[in-house]
């Protein structure tokens, strides 16, 4: 293994980015010396080192490293040595064990340290001294509460300190006027503090997967704020008035809490562009001013109660991703402003009761995926036939007997899902999707198999369980793959020579 690690030094000499990951080391090499002139950037990670030497102060012009995935008992008292460092990385490893060293105050230009998933359950109060630290990670570990010292380091822009045990943070969070990004998700947070208002130039703040009821009124004053994840809140029940002011939003996430509408003002949030609001099902509607939304992109809202889309929606005409899988549409449900959505390529409207196929879904022809599986669909449109961007048709678990000829004008089709419906035959125009893989119409009432599917080339997936052949025999439908596909073809070489033949005569 030496010889190994020396040829792999052997070749880093010359770069500045040298990467020594995966390679079993539980000891660090001296040959590491050598990579000294070049050296900037040192990757370790995912390894077994339980120590460093002194071998690594060597490296002077290093200013990264990544110790993360190995295993330390302890923070390496080398690296106090390096105050030239300006990023570490020694997350997932063990430094639980011993008493954090308070020699990581020497670090004076590190800007960037991560020290997630280590179990931590306090810190030295020394790293109040790292005043450039610009990115900070103390995720998953143990704290309870957040560690004061940290609201000495008036620089930080990035704090995680997500999947601790914290129930409270302090007023004193109001030091932090420079943090862009704070994320304190999957914590034990029942309420946050007024004061968080006086973070101003706060572009990203996720509180997901806390306790909280309730969102302070001084959110609103967040001015710069770009991103709000309060999701698996599971009882915040309202929303401050205040917050019709963050018309910078361009993410906001609400799944699964306690609210049962979105805001009225929501017109306001003009920049919003993903809207995730699944598992609320105590939510119903949507409010009739949502046309306004006129940059959103990405609407999540799989597993509510939604009856009804307001006439306005399809003013929100920049949707690309519409998730309406899970609620309570009707084919009444859909506004004739749907039409609009000429950017749509991706739409779920599974598991809802709709009977008639909407037609306004068949103007939406940018569409790639289209879901309507488990409803209650006796018919699809001729219209259908306008998709001719779809890729991926999924319509498992319907009603449908039949479908129209106008299928085979979807010549972008691979994926085809007809499961469990009451389809007695198959449309031969079918053959003429040249790029279908997938092909499902098991579980059917189907006695004969258009022998035009053998024009299927790119056809690998073909499932045609449960249903009452003749032709092909039974005993051929289900040999296999390759046979059925033989037989077709030899079914369609006869069948356009007798018509080849009558042509002649």
């Amino acid at each position: 293994m030496g010889n190994i690690i020396d040829k792999e030094i052997g070749k880093a000499k010359k770069q500045s980015h040298v990467v020594l990951a995966n390679l079993h080391l539980k000891q660090l090499p001296a040959a590491i010396r050598k990579l000294h002139k070049r050296c900037e950037e040192l990757d370790l990670s995912h390894n077994e080192l339980s120590e460093l030497t002194d071998h690594i102060v060597a490296l002077k012009r290093c200013a990264a490293i990544d110790l993360s995935d190995n295993v330390f008992n302890s923070f390496p008292l080398e690296l106090c040595r390096m105050n030239w460092l300006v990023s570490l990385n020694i997350a997932r490893n063990r430094l639980f064990f011993t008493p954090f060293t308070p020699q990581i105050g020497m670090l004076v230009n590190l800007e960037r340290l991560d020290l997630g998933s280590n179990q931590l359950e306090e810190i030295p109060k020394e790293l109040g001294d790292l005043v450039n630290l610009r990115v900070l990670c103390m995720s998953s570990n143990e704290f309870k509460s957040v560690p004061g010292i940290l609201f000495l380091l008036v620089n930080l822009r990035d704090l995680d300190l997500s999947g601790n045990k914290i129930k409270a943070l302090s007023t004193d969070v109001s030091r932090l006027k420079n943090l862009e990004i704070l994320n304190l998700s999957n914590n034990w947070l029942s309420s946050l503090p007024e004061s968080i208002s006086a973070l101003q130039a706060l572009e990203m703040l996720s509180v997901s997967l806390n306790r909280l009821r309730s969102l302070p009124v001084g959110l609103g004053s967040l001015s710069r704020l770009k991103v709000l994840d309060v999701h698996e809140n599971k009882d915040l029940a309202g929303w401050p008035d205040t917050l019709e002011s963050l018309a910078t939003l361009e993410v906001v996430n609400i799944a699964n809490t306690k609210l049962d509408t979105l805001p009225p003002f929501i017109e306001q949030w003009t920049n919003l562009r993903e809207l995730i609001m699944r598992d609320n099902t105590q939510m119903e509607t949507l409010p009739s001013n949502f046309g306004a939304l006129t940059h959103l992109e990405k609407l999540e809202a799989t597993n509510c109660s939604l009856r009804m889309l307001p006439e306005s929606f399809g003013f929100a005409n920049a949707l690309m991703v519409l998730e309406l899988g899970q609620n309570q549409l009707y084919s009444s449900s859909f506004p004739s402003s749907l039409v609009e959505l000429k950017l749509l390529s991706r739409l779920n409207i599974s598991n809802n009761h709709i009977e008639v196929f909407p037609p306004e879904i068949c103007e939406l022809t940018a569409l790639m995926e289209l879901d309507a599986s488990n409803n209650m669909i006796k018919e699809i449109p001729e219209a259908i036939g306008n998709l001719i961007m779809l890729e991926k048709f999924t319509l498992n678990h319907n009603q449908l007997k039949t479908l129209p000829e106008t299928m085979g004008n979807l010549l972008r089709l691979t994926t085809l899902e007809l499961r469990s419906n009451q389809l007695v035959s198959l449309p031969p125009t079918l053959g003429n999707a040249q790029l279908l893989s997938k092909l499902d119409f098991s579980h059917n009432a189907i006695s004969e198999i258009p022998p035009e599917l053998s024009r299927l080339k790119d056809l690998t997936t073909l499932v045609v369980l449960d249903n009452p052949f003749r032709n092909p025999p039974l005993s051929v439908a289900l040999a296999g793959f390759q046979e059925l596909m033989v037989y077709l073809e030899r079914e369609l070489d006869q069948r356009e020579g007798k018509r080849a033949g009558r042509a002649a005569r």
